[in-house]
């Protein structure tokens, strides 16, 4: 049993390598999210979604025959 856990723990990399690549992935979260953030918040009014729909619904509304 001891010999499978050393053959193991043979194919790990270094701490250091773990410890690199888990700060990556947390930067990596944390920039994704930021940008999302950002984007959501300079996001112009006639831009989203709910005012595309109403000025859309206007649109139709205007363009009808009378």
């Amino acid at each position: 049993m001891e010999e499978l856990s050393k053959r193991m723990f043979e194919f790990l990399p270094e701490q250091s390598v773990l410890w690199s690549a888990l700060g990556t992935l947390l930067f990596s979260v944390t920039v994704q999210y930021t940008i999302k953030w950002l984007k959501n918040k300079a996001i112009l009014p006639w831009m989203r979604e709910d005012n595309l729909k109403r000025r859309e619904e206007i649109i139709r509304q205007l363009n009808k025959p009378k």
